[in-house]
């Protein structure tokens, strides 16, 4: 679940049998996560989730501290933009949006759920 806000992005993943694991605040600068679920709680899992969802809510921001790292690469449809070797944002024609962590090796995957 996802809200924008005048901040920034608001949200709270749940997985998919309804459990919460976290909440999210992400701004221009910054993400945290709250609330983490007691297996997740741990310092180097929140730093590393809140940096991948800061790069991928920010991917689209010019100001954004990352962005003179990236490259952009589109083919047909299909949009890649990358940071050397660390993580890989995929938009794809039917809305599906993948978010590799290259250095940790962790993929996230989101699609839209119809209503």
């Amino acid at each position: 679940m996802l809200r924008k806000s005048d901040e920034g992005w608001r949200g709270t993943l749940i997985n998919e049998f309804g459990i919460k694991a976290f909440d999210f605040i992400i701004t221009s600068q910054k993400s945290e996560l709250l609330n983490t679920i007691a297996m997740m709680n741990k310092w180097y899992i929140r730093r590393t989730i809140a940096g991948d969802l800061h790069f991928l809510f920010e991917i689209d921001n010019p100001d954004a501290p990352f962005q003179t790292k990236t490259t952009r690469i589109e083919q047909a449809g299909t949009m890649t933009v990358s940071m050397k070797k660390k993580k890989s944002v995929t938009r794809n024609p039917d809305n599906c949006i993948t978010l590799n962590n290259l250095k940790r090796n962790i993929v996230y995957s989101l699609n839209i759920i119809p209503q």
